[in-house]
């Protein structure tokens, strides 16, 4: 007990991890997030020494649960005031390897928005990325950005190189403290050895014993004079009996075991930044044990291509053409709503959690997933289409002309020289025709000329007749030659 005895404070992280859709679909464990969530309030309501309950680090099962209990909106809200219900930073825990890094930044600005809507002051400031397959370089640099100075990771460290604190550091040299979970079960792992043996046994001695046993064993992770117990583990509920569990560990230990956000463990362990070992860049370390929770989850790069299809698609149309498209819009004195680049990502980020685009999850998830992604999709169309209807001239040059203006939109910042596919419609009283062989076949004549006039080279790579085209400038739909 030598070594309990140097302990400054033990914090009691009384949490769950929440994964949104997996080996069920969303609605299979919304149903079960719903009770979850129900016991939490009450205990939390009813118990004040219950300080803090941690829901994951994510903002969207705040939406699941309201919109099926909009009733205790209300008293959920007020205990994320009072920090009772610690939120955010993100929106779902994403993978970080298979999103853009504007994916990344796009889920964080949402999930502080949801956590503020729901009462949070400030979402709860900390890198809370408990189950991610192996982490980017470049992550310490995004968390610090959000004003984030800790983190709390297990994939992709190895208990052989890695102490329980360490400094993690970016390739432009920002760190974040960082708190490695135990290999056996990772963030669940005191879930395994101190509650689910309770729930067969029922003995408080027990749990006791239980604690003092996993506390003992923390200890030698680091010479550090902090000790981290999570209780939580996947769509786990709360622990009623924790409150009375960290009095009798209190005794025991004669530090104060505490229930408060993440936030304060920076804080707390400033004064040792010094004493802990700094990893730099990427974290992507292959399990050398042969543990639960440590393994990367190999082949998720490859696992439902269709997906990763899909989410590149939707990630190009927003990022290179949708908010730049935005910007030019306003810059012309026609802003486009906002809410509808919000919707668009907020579906995106929905299919970004770590079981959803790493492929993993049962096929009615993946299924779910393409939804999804059609919806940005057609929002993001309709945002371009609409800047390009307030940037474009696609008006004859004259009432009776057979000349168009076709025009071509740049939403980069820098000039590019490349071939350019575009779909070009013609009234079916267009009267230069000619035919190449059977008199049937006819075909539309045309020349392309450049602003200075210069005729521009062109192929003809698709023909379709009789098909309706979206008129930009008179939004309705005529059928077109």
């Amino acid at each position: 007990m030598e070594k309990a005895k140097t302990l400054k404070k033990i914090y009691y992280l009384s949490s769950t991890h929440w994964d949104r859709e997996w080996y069920r679909p969303v609605q299979g464990f919304r149903y079960r997030l719903v009770k979850v969530t129900n016991t939490v309030i009450d205990v939390l309501e009813k118990d004040p020494d219950f300080k803090t309950f941690i829901f994951d680090g994510q903002t969207v099962v705040l939406e699941d649960y309201t919109q099926i209990e909009p009733g205790k909106r209300e008293r959920l809200k007020k205990l994320i005031a009072g920090n009772r219900i610690k939120v955010g930073p993100w929106y779902v825990m994403p993978d970080e390897f298979l999103v853009s890094g504007e994916s990344l930044i796009q889920n964080l600005i949402i999930g502080h928005r949801v956590a503020r809507e729901y009462g949070a002051e400030e979402p709860m400031k900390y890198g809370y990325i408990c189950d991610v397959f192996g982490h980017t370089a470049q992550m310490p640099q995004i968390f610090n950005q959000f004003g984030i100075k800790g983190a709390l990771l297990g994939r992709g460290t190895n208990v052989h190189t890695t102490d329980s604190h360490f400094q993690w550091e970016a390739p432009d040299g920002s760190r974040c403290t960082t708190f490695k979970v135990p290999e056996e079960c990772g963030y669940g792992t005191f879930w395994l050895d101190v509650w689910l043996p309770y729930y067969f046994d029922g003995r408080d001695e027990g749990l006791v014993e239980r604690a003092c046993r996993y506390i003992d064993s923390e200890r030698e992770r680091s010479d550090l004079p902090f000790v981290v117990l999570m209780d939580g583990m996947d769509h786990e509920g709360i622990h009623a009996k924790a409150p009375w569990l960290a009095k009798e560990l209190e005794k025991i230990y004669g530090c104060p075991v505490v229930f408060e956000s993440l936030d304060v463990i920076p804080e707390d362990l400033a004064p040792y930044q010094d004493q802990m070992p700094v990893k730099k860049g990427e974290l992507n370390e292959t399990a050398k044990r042969c543990v639960e929770h440590n393994m990367l989850i190999t082949y998720t790069l490859s696992s439902r291509y269709d997906i990763k299809l899909a989410n590149d698609t939707c990630q190009t149309m927003m990022e290179k053409w949708a908010q730049p498209c935005a910007v030019l819009s306003a810059w012309k004195g026609a802003p486009l709503q906002k809410t509808y680049l919000d919707e668009a990502y907020r579906q995106i980020i929905q299919c970004h959690a770590h079981d959803s685009i790493c492929g993993c999850s049962i096929d009615q998830v993946h299924q779910d997933m393409h939804y999804r992604f059609r919806q940005a999709k057609s929002i993001a169309q309709e945002l371009i289409w609409d800047t390009m209807h307030h940037l474009s001239d696609y008006s004859r040059k004259e009432e009776k002309s057979e000349e168009y203006i076709l025009s071509v939109l740049n939403p980069l910042t820098f000039r590019r020289r490349e071939v350019i596919q575009a779909e070009v419609w013609f009234l079916p009283s267009y009267s230069h025709r000619y035919c190449e062989q059977a008199k049937a076949e006819f075909r539309n004549s045309f020349r392309l000329l450049d602003a200075e006039g210069r005729e521009i080279s062109y192929v003809i790579t698709d023909l379709q007749k009789g098909k309706f085209v979206n008129l930009l400038d008179s939004g309705y739909r005529q059928q077109r030659d």
